[in-house]
């Protein structure tokens, strides 16, 4: 049922602005979620880690891409990396959160995110990300797990988004996979202007 009501809802947009429900999703999301336990540790290099699941969310800023809230995208699998993106995020106006995502091709970090780099890329309909608020610090939505590949058809991942954890539960599957919070990431300026604090800081104590 609540797949039905997500998926139908992904006809309706509306303009991109940091209302308080999008800019509390945008604070839980940024950060690093592993499967395993790790500490935080200065001039850390993710790429070195050589087990488990991690997926990293980090604000940028993407002029191409303004003025919506904008993520570079990470995931690694044993220290090796298997998927990178950029995903928008805004709430729109069904009251759901909505999310594009555009996958880069190659396995390499990008650390410049030009106008060359960025004005090619596209954000494939099957690969539209929608959460939905269930409770004040808890979004569900659908991912397709995208991969950049022209004509693919994804797999739709379940994510359960919490103060502490990214939770997905894979297709056809009753088992959750939990990534817990490793490092949270402060928004950039341009994303918080403005705006009220609690807003930005959702899980504070």
């Amino acid at each position: 049922m609540f797949s039905a009501i997500l998926l139908t809802s992904l006809a309706m947009f509306a303009p991109a602005h940091a209302t308080p429900k999008a800019l509390t999703f945008a604070s839980m999301l940024s950060g690093r979620f592993s499967d395993i336990d790790l500490s935080p540790l200065e001039n850390y290099e993710v790429e070195q880690y050589q087990q488990g699941f991690m997926i990293m969310l980090q604000p940028v800023l993407v002029p191409n891409l303004q003025p919506l809230m904008t993520f570079y995208g990470r995931e690694w699998v044993n220290g090796s990396l298997m998927r990178h993106y950029l995903t928008t995020v805004k709430e729109g106006g069904d009251g759901l959160i909505h999310m594009d995502v555009y996958d880069f091709p190659g396995r390499h970090t990008i650390r410049n995110f030009t106008e060359d780099l960025v004005q090619n890329l596209t954000a494939p309909r099957q690969c539209h990300t929608i959460f939905q608020q269930v409770e004040e610090t808890v979004f569900v939505g659908i991912w397709p797990f995208c991969t950049g590949v022209s004509g693919e058809v994804p797999e739709q991942f379940i994510i359960i988004l919490t103060c502490n954890s990214f939770i997905a539960c894979p297709p056809n599957s009753g088992m959750l996979h939990v990534n817990k919070l490793i490092e949270r990431i402060n928004l950039l300026p341009y994303m918080t202007s403005g705006v009220d604090g609690n807003s930005t800081q959702p899980c504070r104590a």
